[in-house]
């Protein structure tokens, strides 16, 4: 009989599937020495997770889960181990590779998949199935509980060669839903979209962001491995766009030329439309035919992490490898190959100022015309990023404090971790930097995604913040009336 195994998503998160499970299902289902009957249990789509746990009844789970999941994956993890014992659990992903202690002391995890997950997992599971428990946790790459205390085992080397990871199994992933209406070409309402993955890694070192921690060399699919995945879902899934969910898809433009150039020869550029992420202090006015090259290879957008129109604020963010200058630069580049720009932003930070804070309103507002979508975030301390240690240091979060992330859209108030600003001023810039995105939305696409807000936030009381939900709609009504035209004053 084949053996039954979980992968649990544990909390709807977001427009796209969990990539992360699929590529672990394929390569387990290519790769494995047993036979397998894998079933990914998505809270994106799945209504009663505990339910389809218990209707299944796995030998064997995954979890996985970024830092605002991981309390709902905590006890989901204590239920199940309640209901029955047997079942071998284990969870990887972000947050437990930032902070496997408290993980693995609050959830009922046998054991935690540290890093990149794929070969680990696969390792971990025919282990388990041939020399059993004892031998599993010689394993690299994995962390345990030992008494009172969590023992990590020596790191396990990267995958060097990505082509020898299958596409991810999305067929089992609802698929239906997730090429439905949404957000997920950001800044529009469209339907069709999923993501796509390029390359893995990232060779920078953002003070906010812990993806180092899974994924730090850059390694990149080959373009005949990116072009047969294309196809896939062009023609088994009907996708009409796609996101590139690469931290970085233009770290090394050779591979930007080999694949447009790939795109525009095979013809996907003429049936497919996508969109990638880039980074400011990597365009200049050299990289004009590049982006036009991306343009004619059916990019439509690039997305930047501008994070600051303040230069402190971006040494502190990006350790002065990007300055206001570059964010500018990259912004009139983009716009004058033809791509649409969207930028997001980044306020609260710790050891911001009010003049750094009014520098970023300015600049916004500098851009409006060339900014084709713009988003706004308060500073969050995740855990295994730099600022998260700053922040420990300083009092403003606790060791485990994840309980606050999973319910920060619940919180009457946006929560702020910063020491040197006012909160109720960095609140009253979000709010006011929010009406000016929106008023980059068109009307139709704001109609519709009000519509889709309410259905969605409907059809699942238990996973889904009904509470945000409807904040966020009445929010985007209040946009379609009267566009904020407040002016933020400065405050001591």
């Amino acid at each position: 009989m084949p053996v039954k195994i979980g992968l649990i998503n544990p909390k709807m998160e977001g427009p796209y599937p969990p990539l992360g499970l699929g590529y672990i299902a394929a390569y387990l289902r290519k790769y494995g020495a047993h036979k397998y009957d894998i079933r990914i249990i998505d809270g994106n789509t799945c209504a009663d997770i505990k339910k389809a746990v218990q209707d299944f009844s796995p030998e064997i789970i995954g979890f996985t889960g970024h830092s605002p999941q991981i309390k709902e994956a905590v006890e989901l993890s204590n239920h199940i181990r309640q209901w029955n014992k047997n079942i071998y659990q284990m969870i990887g992903g972000v947050h437990v590779s930032a902070d496997p202690v408290n993980t693995l002391k609050r959830g009922s995890f046998d054991i935690a998949v540290l890093g990149e997950g794929e070969a680990t997992f696969l390792e971990a599971i025919d282990t388990f199935l041939g020399t059993g428990k004892d031998e599993l946790r010689r394993l690299k790459g994995i962390a345990f509980n030992e008494g009172d205390s969590v023992l990590m085992n020596e790191k396990r080397a990267q995958i060097e060669d990505l082509d020898t990871i299958p596409f991810p199994a999305r067929d089992l992933f609802n698929m239906d839903y997730y090429l439905g209406l949404s957000f997920g070409v950001r800044g529009m309402v469209k339907a069709g979209v999923t993501s796509i993955t390029s390359s893995r890694g990232c060779p920078y070192n953002c003070t906010f962001c812990g993806v180092g921690i899974v994924f730090k060399k850059v390694r990149q699919f080959s373009r005949e491995y990116c072009a047969a995945e294309i196809e896939e879902l062009l023609n088994k899934f009907k996708a009409k766009a796609l996101y590139f969910a690469d931290d970085t898809f233009i770290t090394n433009k050779k591979n930007v030329f080999t694949f447009c150039d790939n795109m525009i020869k095979t013809g996907l550029s003429k049936k497919i439309s996508w969109t990638a992420q880039a980074r400011a202090n990597l365009i200049g006015w050299q990289d004009l035919e590049m982006l036009k090259l991306m343009k004619s290879a059916g990019c439509v957008q690039l997305e930047f992490g501008f994070e600051s129109g303040s230069d402190r604020v971006l040494g502190i963010l990006k350790q002065n490898r990007v300055r206001v200058e570059d964010n500018q630069r990259a912004i009139d580049v983009t716009h004058k190959s033809g791509l649409r720009v969207l930028g997001t932003f980044i306020i609260g930070t710790p050891d911001e100022n009010v003049e750094d804070l009014e520098q970023t309103k300015n600049f916004i507002e500098k851009n409006q015309n060339k900014l084709d979508y713009f988003q706004t975030f308060i500073c969050t301390p995740f855990p295994g990023s730099a600022i998260y240690q700053t922040c420990r240091e300083r009092g403003i979060v606790k060791e485990d404090y994840f309980e606050e992330l999973e319910s920060r859209a619940r919180q009457a108030e946006v929560p702020v971790y910063t020491d040197t600003l006012p909160h109720d001023l960095v609140r009253e810039t979000l709010k006011h930097l929010d009406y000016l995105g929106l008023k980059k939305v068109s009307l139709k696409d704001k109609i519709i995604w009000v519509l889709y807000h309410i259905i969605k936030g409907s059809r699942d009381v238990s996973h889904h913040d009904k509470f945000y939900i409807f904040k966020r709609v009445f929010f985007y009504l209040t946009s379609l009336i009267r566009p904020s035209q407040a002016q933020i004053k400065r405050k001591a």
